[in-house]
């Protein structure tokens, strides 16, 4: 079965597991059924065909590229957003830990 990669795994390089490699990230591989199972039960892999599929729907409905790029944008803005709140929370850590460090000192 044809799986393209979603997330780095190491796993068997064949059915009886006698030797492993490395599953890049991004790349597609022709990988036995069973270990395949594995890649899209795990959420490492998304079988090839399911992409085309997908790829083909936004091609022909130019809503879905909008909504898509609707997707995209919100998912930067809370992104952006987690890395703000974030940064506030070490902020105001840090502000702590001095006041408390002052604090014992004195």
């Amino acid at each position: 079965m044809k799986i393209k990669v979603l997330k780095t795994t190491k796993a068997a390089s064949c059915k009886q597991g006698i030797s492993t490699r490395d599953y890049l990230e991004g790349e597609t591989y022709e990988i036995f059924n069973e270990l395949a199972e594995v890649f899209i039960t795990q959420g490492w892999g998304v079988e090839e065909k399911e992409i085309k599929i997908i790829e083909k729907a936004i091609e022909k409905a130019p809503e879905n590229k909008m909504f898509t790029a609707e997707l995209d944008n919100k998912a930067i803005e809370v992104i952006e957003e987690t890395k703000e709140e974030v940064v506030e929370e070490k902020d105001e850590e840090v502000t702590k830990n001095k006041i408390f460090t002052k604090k014992k000192k004195r």
